[in-house]
């Protein structure tokens, strides 16, 4: 390094070199440091459990079987319970809705139940809230399709079920009950343990 004549800063060739070199360590320790940070931010995106599951466009059921196979009171075993007639029509088009804030809402859709299954307290003719849901993943507290037992003090009263899978668009969960243990304006014989398998796609 030197000052010429008029003051003007010289660098010789060895120092420039170093320069160089000093310039380039640097770029390359950024670009690593960048791509850290990219793949980091990646991870970030991926969805959790929490908001897969309280995506605002709600779960509608399409599908759902028994095991053993559900007997009804007249004798008749489904074990496709969708498509079997096990659910009311009005059931169907149900719309679930985990929000963030942890209420649990059904939107019963354009399918209301008659004023008789009301005053049975089956079915919903407005959007209600069932309660709070809670996930320990794959551990759910909700509100199973077509139970609607309530406690003495007249609260929905919450089911355990355990998720077997849970995406973008599908969310499917397996719910193990006796008939002692619910009620429905359709009963089964004796006192069978019953799985329910029931998914739902993103509506």
């Amino acid at each position: 390094m030197f000052l010429n004549s008029n003051n003007i800063l010289f660098l010789r060739p060895k120092n420039i070199i170093n320069l160089n070199f000093i310039k380039m360590k640097k770029l390359i320790i950024a670009l690593v440091a960048l791509t850290f940070l990219a793949a980091d931010c990646g991870g970030l995106l991926e969805p959790t459990k929490e908001e897969l599951l309280t995506q605002s466009k709600g779960w509608i059921l399409t599908a759902a079987t028994s095991n053993p196979p559900y007997e009804m009171e007249n004798g008749d075993k489904y074990a496709d319970l969708f498509n079997k007639g096990y659910f009311f029509d009005y059931e169907l088009d149900d719309v679930y809705f985990y929000e963030t804030n942890g209420a649990l809402k059904v939107d019963p859709g354009s399918k209301k139940p008659t004023q008789e299954d009301l005053d049975k307290g089956l079915g919903y003719d407005k959007v209600t809230t069932l309660g709070v849901w809670t996930l320990d993943y794959p551990k759910l507290t909700t509100k199973v399709p077509s139970f609607y037992d309530k406690d003495e003090n007249g609260v929905w009263v919450m089911d355990k079920v355990n998720i077997t899978e849970l995406t973008a668009n599908t969310l499917t969960y397996t719910f193990t009950w006796k008939e002692a243990d619910k009620k429905k304006n359709i009963k089964a014989k004796g006192d069978t343990e019953y799985t329910f398998t029931l998914t739902f796609s993103k509506k």
